[in-house]
């Protein structure tokens, strides 16, 4: 994760403690990985991608990371996704909705 993330991460969690905001992060990062590994057919490594969360649940790539923190060369692909999260209050259960789509 990148330090920006974390610190969104910890300022939401104080906001509400409720949603497991570093699992939402990481399977929204997980579908923008998908997204681009399936319309490019190439893998980037899951550890380069940045992601800043939106207003109304949503999602955006912010940017491609090399390893070393550098930002990779070359256009970054459009890439936008929603959240949900759902409450299963019964079993005491969070289940974590996310879905990513790469534009032209």
């Amino acid at each position: 994760m990148f330090d920006n993330e974390i610190k969104t991460i910890s300022r939401l969690k104080n906001s509400n403690p409720t949603v497991a905001w570093d699992r939402l992060f990481f399977s929204a990062k997980e579908a923008v990985y998908k997204a681009i590994s399936y319309a490019e057919n190439t893998a980037i490594p899951f550890t380069d991608i940045e992601i800043s969360l939106l207003p109304i649940r949503k999602f955006r790539l912010k940017s491609i990371r090399s390893s070393y923190g550098t930002t990779v060369n070359g256009p970054i692909p459009s890439v936008t996704g929603e959240w949900r999260i759902l409450q299963d209050k019964e079993h005491r259960k969070q289940f974590i909705l996310t879905t990513a789509c790469m534009h032209a």
